[in-house]
């Protein structure tokens, strides 16, 4: 689910730098490592769910209530409220890139769901899960796509428990418009292996097929 290439890049960096790298986060694609002081662990909280328009060839914009929204410009952005703990002493100044760590979750995440409070067509009554329709964007780091590879559904994704990490920031988009023109409220849920749940919610949008 996620790539490697961030963490090569930064191991590029660390070498053309002579292993030393400032006292600070380092935040590669959709990977944070903490250098020289930081946490070890991390505790998810809390999830969120932004809807963006993205239009060809402009600046993302963020949709507020009642805006209104073409569904192949509508992104939905997913991301983790999480808490830090485990402290590593920072040791000022450069720090050697062994010092660099990436901090380990205390979960694994087995079901992530996309649905809409109102009907988005007929297969896709209210309340029903979206996630046969709903792509995992990959991050722009990560390069093009090689021709001809489909797209990765949500519904593709997990098909069993796995690690948090790839949800830090993920970045959703419908591929195909709803049945017409009207409101549509989209809601995320989300579930750990430990029994927790958390749930987020975008504005009340109009969406245009």
């Amino acid at each position: 689910m996620l790539t490697r290439r961030p963490a090569l890049k930064l191991t590029l960096l660390a070498i053309l730098t002579g292993l030393t790298l400032p006292a600070c986060e380092l935040l590669f694609g959709d990977r944070k490592y903490y250098c020289g002081g930081g946490h070890r662990y991390v505790d998810v909280e809390g999830v969120e769910l932004r809807a963006y328009q993205e239009p060809v060839g402009a600046s993302s914009v963020t949709l507020a209530a009642g805006q209104r929204v073409v569904a192949n410009q509508l992104q939905l952005h997913l991301g983790l409220q999480e808490r830090r703990y485990g402290a590593v002493p920072a040791r000022g100044g450069f720090v050697a890139w062994a010092d660099c760590i990436e901090p380990e979750y205390s979960e694994q995440v087995d079901s992530v769901s996309i649905f809409s409070r109102y009907d988005y067509d007929a297969r896709h009554p209210a309340g029903t899960p979206l996630n046969d329709i709903v792509q995992v964007l990959p991050w722009p780091s990560a390069g093009p796509p090689e021709p001809g590879t489909p797209p990765r559904l949500l519904s593709q994704v997990l098909g069993q428990p796995g690690s948090v990490r790839g949800w830090q920031a993920q970045r959703l988009k419908l591929t195909v418009g709803p049945a017409q023109a009207g409101p549509q409220q989209f809601r995320l849920r989300y579930h750990q292996t430990n029994g927790e749940a958390y749930v987020a919610e975008t504005p009340l949008l109009t969406v245009v097929p």
